[in-house]
């Protein structure tokens, strides 16, 4: 049985690479993207999510998230991705963003996860703290896992 995965990410070329591996993958089920400004803004990671998942032809609801920490200051890092978050590498268009938020959309599909969801976190984790700390603390217990990349 495949798990059944959320990945919060920020898409620069790192995410980029995981996300492909991730729907490549027999092991996961992707059931849905959730994007954090990080290496460039979240309009941008949401837009490189998207047109990475239609790369990839995985029609995966994307949904933006976070457009700041929730203290202090924030640091793009396009010195690093470029200001497209791609190393300026363009991408065919993708789909449109879900109508719902990153955390909405966290809250809902863990409520149908039955406690097998797990969360791949691969950027700041400002949308999974927003969840667990402000929104909905109880969601911690019925989340099989998260995974973050260090």
């Amino acid at each position: 049985m495949k798990k059944r995965v959320v990945i919060d990410c920020d898409p620069g070329i790192d995410d980029a690479m995981a996300l492909l591996m991730a729907f490549a993958s027999e092991e996961l089920d992707v059931r849905a993207i959730t994007t954090v400004a990080g290496n460039v803004p979240v309009c941008q990671t949401t837009e490189n999510a998207l047109r990475i998942a239609a790369l990839a032809n995985q029609a995966v609801e994307v949904a933006a998230g976070a457009e700041r920490p929730i203290t202090g200051e924030h640091q793009y890092a396009e010195a690093v991705h470029g200001s497209n978050g791609l190393g300026g590498v363009e991408l065919p268009e993708g789909g449109k963003p879900s109508s719902r938020g990153a955390v909405e959309l966290l809250i809902d599909e863990i409520a149908e996860g039955d406690g097998e969801l797990e969360l791949i976190a691969l950027g700041p984790l400002t949308n999974i703290a927003r969840l667990l700390m402000e929104i909905s603390p109880s969601a911690a217990g019925k989340i099989k896992g998260i995974i973050l990349m260090g």
